[in-house]
């Protein structure tokens, strides 16, 4: 508890003000903000959602809703799926960030019938290999009502919760790499639907997310001392989110397998999962 006491506080008024900064006008020319176009829907879904899970979004008074609406549909393909960008072509990962972005922002009966997507037009020719997996695995197997047996299970937990680095506290997405921050969410996620979050140090865990914030200008970056980004900011406020056991940094509730906050899970009529059940709950 003495640990506790002198722990890093969440600066959430500085990452609501870094978030609402990255789409300014004077952001909009430099290098960095042209060289992200290849990641811009995936920074509206962290920066939205980010939003959400600090309780400063509303989506209807949210006042780029309209703006961010209309770039999310100039992403969309012949196809039926969404680019990045506009312009790119369809990828599943940019299609589900787009969804999300509408669901957030209460918007998924924008779409008409013949934007609905045919997923069966939306192919990826170079599958590459990513720890996140994982969670993604995890995550498909849930919404299936489906689990591995006991054993494989307690084999994948364990796997998981060996990626926690004593020293200093955050998680690896492999053996013998650095800790990073965005496994704060796709591990702890993972650990949360498999029913194993006590398996790992959620003191340790928390503190080091807390260490890898900007404390002049906010956002939080992949570890402490680097430049923090949007990505890691979202990931970072969502693992804490799922570690957060006495709210005491009054974050919204994310879903572990949908990674959109219990609210807005809810309000769109999808079941919640309860962890610690096993199970999802309407």
């Amino acid at each position: 508890m003495a640990e506790e006491s002198h722990r890093p506080l969440l600066l959430v008024d500085k990452h609501e003000k870094y978030i609402y900064d990255l789409d300014t006008p004077e952001k909009a020319v430099t290098m960095d903000y042209v060289l992200s176009e290849s990641i811009r829907i995936g920074g509206a879904y962290w920066g939205i959602t980010a939003l959400d899970v600090m309780g400063r979004l509303d989506p209807q008074t949210y006042t780029r809703r309209d703006d961010v609406l209309d770039f999310v549909k100039s992403c969309r393909g012949q196809d039926g799926g969404y680019g990045f960008f506009p312009g790119m072509d369809s990828h599943i990962n940019s299609t589900h960030y787009a969804l999300l972005v509408l669901a957030e922002l209460d918007a998924l009966d924008t779409l008409t019938e013949g934007e609905r997507l045919d997923t069966k037009e939306i192919r990826h020719q170079h599958a590459d290999y990513h720890a996140a997996y994982t969670f993604c695995a995890v995550a498909a197997l849930a919404l299936l009502g489906q689990k591995a047996d006991e054993n494989e299970d307690w084999r994948l937990g364990h796997w998981l919760a060996e990626r926690q680095i004593p020293k200093h506290g955050g998680f690896n997405g492999r053996p013998e790499k650095a800790p990073d921050v965005c496994y704060s969410w796709w591990i702890t996620s993972a650990l949360a639907v498999l029913g194993k979050l006590h398996w790992i140090d959620s003191d340790a865990l928390t503190g080091f997310i807390l260490r890898a914030q900007e404390e002049d200008e906010g956002g939080i970056a992949d570890r402490p001392g680097d430049v923090p980004d949007v990505f890691h900011t979202f990931f970072g406020l969502a693992g804490l989110s799922l570690l957060d056991r006495s709210g005491s940094f009054h974050l919204r509730r994310v879903d572990p397998v949908w990674a959109l906050p219990v609210e807005t899970v809810r309000r769109l009529g999808l079941p919640t999962w309860e962890g610690a059940a096993g199970r999802a709950t309407a």
